[in-house]
């Protein structure tokens, strides 16, 4: 999964959610960004027809598009989410970390978390070629900006 992340530190966010009041948790340098998730019925018969029709790029074109964001390989613990609810969070497992187009380096202590109905009507691209996951899963990677990111700052 690609997200792209179009948002500036101490800026609103696109998606309205405040800052966490204090820019973290007392006694802790992690900054953490409350959101809200907006939940409207969306059958499954709609989200096969927007995947079908998502516009298809490549994995390389994908990253050159995002000014900020990150691209996970894998995750952890994101079955933990509310599944009938549509909601998923995880910590990322293996992911790096893509400015202006370029991956810049691994991630470390970043969580992701959105829900899949939303993010399936704000997939931006779904990628040429498939892949194995997990050897379980053949996929093409998704381009997408509405998961949440949320990593310790400096």
């Amino acid at each position: 999964m690609l997200s792209a992340m179009n948002e500036q530190p101490g800026q609103p966010s696109s998606h309205g959610a405040p800052d966490f009041p204090g820019g973290g948790l007392p006694g802790s340098n992690m900054k953490l960004k409350m959101t809200t998730t907006i939940r409207q019925k969306i059958s499954i018969e709609e989200i096969v027809s927007r995947l079908r029709n998502s516009e298809r790029m490549s994995f390389q074109a994908m990253v050159k598009d995002m000014k900020e964001g990150l691209v996970v390989e894998e995750v952890i613990g994101a079955e933990q989410g509310n599944i009938l609810g549509g909601d998923f969070g995880g910590n990322v497992l293996l992911g790096y970390k893509v400015e202006n187009g370029e991956i810049v380096g691994r991630v470390k202590d970043t969580m992701i978390a959105g829900n899949v109905y939303q993010v399936s009507k704000e997939l931006l691209a779904i990628g040429q070629e498939a892949r194995w996951v997990g050897g379980a899963l053949q996929a093409p990677p998704l381009y997408c900006s509405g998961v949440s990111v949320t990593t310790k700052g400096n």
